[in-house]
C-alpha cells in the first residue's frame, strides 16, 4: 500500500502532524510524565492503558496490543485503508498539495464507481429541488415544515420526481458497467435486465460517511399512498451499513469532540431542525434501534449523551432500548429530553420556535431515573395498591443501578413525597434488601461475565520467558544503537527466535540497508503488517532507554543462549520420555548424556 503513494508526500503530512493534537480530538488525552495517555478508544477498559508518546509520534496500548502511528490510528479507528488514512489527516492538518491527488486514483475502480454514482444521484436530486418546477411542491413542503435556506445546502436535500428512468437517462453516457447499477443501490433491476430508479415521488436526504462523502440515499415520500413506506433507505452495499452508519456524524463530529456531547435523534428532519435551531451535534440511527456499532463511532469523541428521541409511546420504547444499550456498553452520562405533548423534536421547533428548542435541548434535560419514573408510570392505575407497589419495587429496581449515594436520596425522597404514605425509611429498607438480593445471584456469575470481557477486551498475554525478555531488549538495542547494530551482525547465524521479532528485525535490516539511517516514525510508517507495527509500537514505547553498554551486550546474548539451552534441554527430555515408553533403551540412554552435557553448559552460563 504504502508503495502507491510517494514514501516522500507520507513523510511530509506526518512531518507536519502533532499526533498527540490529533489523537486528542478523540480520547481525553491525560499527560503523565513526557508521555499521554487515555482510556483505550480500541477496546472497553476502567484504567487508562493507552499510550501516546509525541517525541516518537506513535501509539501504542498495553491493554489491548494496538500500536502505530497516527495513519494506522485512522485505519483502526474508522476501518479505512492507508491511503485515505493519509489523506483524512492531510485534511485535518490542511496540508495540500500535488501528490495526494494521486490517492484518488490509486482507490479499486468499482468503490470509485460507486462514490461517483452516489455524487451524481445526490447532486442531480438537490438541483432538481432548487432549480427546477418539478421540485417546487416538494420544495414548498419543506419549506413550510420550517426548513430555511442555508439547510437545503448544508445537508444538500434533494427532491426525486415521479419518474422511474430519470437516474437511469443521466447515466447513460457515464460508462458505469452493469455490475456498477446493480451493487450501487440505486436502482431497481427487473428480470429482463431493464432498470428502474429505485427513488421516485421521494424527498432525498443524502447519508455520508465520516469523511463527507455519499454513501447512499433515504426518500421520504412527499404524497402519502397506503402502499409506500413513509422513508425508503438504500439497500447496504460495499459502502453503507445501515447499522453501522450515522446520519449527519460528518457534520457533527467536530461538535461532539468541542462540547464533549451528543444529541441522538430519531430522524433526518429532527436532526436538521435542531441543527438550524443551533445544536449541532446532533446525529440519527436511521429508524433502527441504536447499535453497538454505532455506539462505538461516538465513544472516542464523547463523554455524555442526550436521546432526544419522538415522545410518543413508540420514542419512549426506543429512548429505553437507547439507555439499556448505552449503560449496558459504556459509562456514558445519559440525559434524556422528554418532549411534551408527545412532539418529536421537529414538531417542538415549528410549534415554539428555534431559540425555545435551543433552550429546552440545554437545560430542560431529565435523568435516566426521572425518565424511568415517567415510563413505568404509563398504564398504570396507581389508585390500584397492587400495581403501586409493583411501580415502586420498579423504580428501586432502577435506582439500585444509581451509584451516587446523593442521588438516590434525592429520589427517594421524591418518591416519598409521590406517595406520602410510604416512609423514606421502608425504602432505605427495600433497596437495600434489593441490592443485596442481587448481588446473591449475579455475583458468581458476574466473575465470569466479568473474566469473559476481560478476555474479549484485553486479551491475555503469555508470560514472557526470560529470554523473550532478552530478545526485545536487544532489539530495541540494536534500532535505536548503531553500536550494537553493528556487533550483531559479526555473528553470521544470530537470529531471533521469537517469531514477532524476527519478523521486526528483518524489516529492520531492509529499511536500513535502503535508507543507510534508521527514523523510528519513517520506518514504522513504512511497515504494512499490523503486527509488525503493533510489535515495533510496543517495543519504542515500553522499552527503558537506559544508557547502553558492552556488558548489557553480553549478557542478553548469555541470557538468550540459555533460553535456547533450556529449550534444548526440555525437548531432549521429551524424546526421552517417548524412547522410555517404546522400550528404546538405548536412545534413551544416548538422550540421557546429551541432557547431562547440555545442563552442565547451561549451569557454566549463569
Amino acid at each position: 500500500m504504502v508503495n502507491k503513494i510517494s514514501f516522500q508526500v507520507i513523510e511530509k503530512v506526518r512531518k507536519q502532524t502533532d499526533i498527540v493534537s490529533i489523537i486528542g480530538q478523540y480520547v481525553q488525552l491525560r499527560k503523565t510524565g513526557k508521555n499521554y495517555s487515555a482510556l483505550c478508544p480500541f477496546h472497553s477498559e476502567k484504567t487508562p492503558s493507552f499510550t501516546v508518546v509525541k517525541d516518537k509520534q506513535m501509539y501504542y496500548c498495553f491493554g489491548c496490543g494496538k500500536g502505530g502511528d497516527i495513519f494506522k490510528f485512522f485505519q483502526d479507528l474508522e476501518s479505512i485503508s492507508f491511503l485515505e488514512a493519509v489523506k483524512k489527516v492531510a485534511k485535518i492538518e490542511q496540508i495540500s498539495f500535488a501528490g495526494l491527488e494521486n490517492i484518488n486514483k490509486q482507490q479499486n475502480p468499482e468503490i470509485i464507481s460507486l462514490f461517483k454514482m452516489q455524487k451524481k444521484a445526490a447532486k442531480l436530486y438537490h438541483h432538481l429541488l432548487i432549480n427546477t418546477k418539478v421540485g417546487t411542491k416538494a420544495l414548498v413542503y419543506l419549506r413550510n415544515r420550517g426548513i430555511v435556506e442555508e439547510m437545503f445546502e448544508i445537508f444538500q436535500i434533494g427532491f426525486a420526481p415521479d419518474m422511474r428512468t430519470l437516474l437511469v437517462e443521466a447515466f447513460e453516457k457515464d460508462g458505469f458497467s452493469e455490475d456498477d447499477y446493480q451493487k450501487s443501490g440505486l436502482f431497481i433491476i427487473r428480470e429482463d435486465g431493464s432498470k428502474l430508479d429505485r427513488f421516485y415521488n421521494r424527498i432525498i436526504f443524502p447519508i455520508c460517511n465520516d469523511s463527507g462523502q455519499v454513501i447512499a440515499l433515504s426518500g421520504r415520500i412527499l404524497e402519502k399512498d397506503e402502499k409506500d413506506v413513509k422513508y425508503l433507505n438504500s439497500p447496504e452495499t460495499k459502502l453503507f451499513k445501515k447499522s453501522e452508519n450515522l446520519y449527519n456524524f460528518h457534520l457533527a463530529q467536530n461538535y461532539i469532540r468541542k462540547t464533549k456531547e451528543v444529541f441522538l435523534f430519531e430522524g433526518f428532519m429532527d436532526v436538521i431542525a435542531a441543527f438550524s435551531a443551533g445544536i449541532r451535534s446532533g446525529v440519527a440511527s436511521m429508524g433502527t434501534n441504536f447499535t453497538k456499532k454505532q455506539l462505538k463511532k461516538i465513544l472516542p469523541c464523547a463523554k455524555s449523551v442526550v436521546i432526544a428521541y419522538d415522545g410518543d409511546d413508540p420514542g419512549e420504547k426506543s429512548t429505553q432500548k437507547a439507555i439499556n444499550e448505552i449503560k449496558m456498553q459504556t459509562k456514558l452520562d445519559i440525559k434524556v429530553l422528554m418532549l411534551p405533548e408527545m412532539l418529536d423534536p421537529d414538531e417542538y421547533v415549528r410549534k415554539y420556535g428555534e431559540k425555545a428548542f435551543y433552550e429546552f435541548a440545554k437545560h430542560g434535560r431529565s435523568s435516566v431515573f426521572e425518565f424511568m419514573k415517567r415510563y413505568f408510570k404509563k398504564d398504570k392505575n396507581l389508585a390500584n395498591e397492587t400495581e403501586k407497589i409493583t411501580y415502586v419495587n420498579e423504580l428501586l429496581e432502577e435506582l439500585s443501578q444509581v451509584t451516587s449515594q446523593i442521588e438516590q436520596d434525592l429520589y427517594l425522597n421524591k418518591i416519598v413525597q409521590e406517595f406520602p404514605e410510604i416512609t423514606l425509611e421502608s425504602l432505605h429498607r427495600q433497596l437495600d434488601l434489593i441490592k443485596l438480593e442481587k448481588q446473591k445471584q449475579i455475583s458468581p456469575f458476574k466473575k465470569k461475565q466479568e473474566l469473559k470481557q476481560v478476555i474479549k477486551a484485553k486479551p491475555v498475554k503469555k508470560k514472557l520467558s526470560a529470554g523473550e525478555k532478552a530478545e526485545k531488549i536487544l532489539l530495541f538495542r540494536i534500532m535505536t544503537n548503531s553500536w550494537f547494530y553493528k556487533q550483531i551482525n559479526k555473528f553470521s547465524d544470530f537470529h531471533f527466535h521469537t517469531p514477532a521479532l524476527k519478523r521486526v528485525y528483518e524489516s529492520y535490516q531492509a529499511f536500513y540497508k535502503l535508507h543507510k539511517e534508521f527514523i523510528e516514525a519513517d520506518f514504522l510508517t513504512s511497515l504494512e503488517d499490523e503486527d509488525e507495527k503493533n510489535t515495533f509500537s510496543e517495543i519504542m514505547i515500553s522499552m527503558p532507554n537506559n544508557e547502553a553498554s558492552k556488558e548489557e551486550l553480553q549478557e542478553l546474548l548469555k541470557t538468550i543462549q540459555r533460553e535456547k539451552l533450556k529449550v534444548r534441554i526440555d525437548e531432549k527430555k521429551l524424546e526421552q520420555q517417548a524412547a522410555k515408553r517404546i522400550g528404546n533403551i538405548s536412545q534413551e540412554l544416548n538422550l540421557a548424556i546429551e541432557i547431562v552435557e547440555l545442563k552442565k553448559n547451561y549451569d557454566l552460563m549463569k
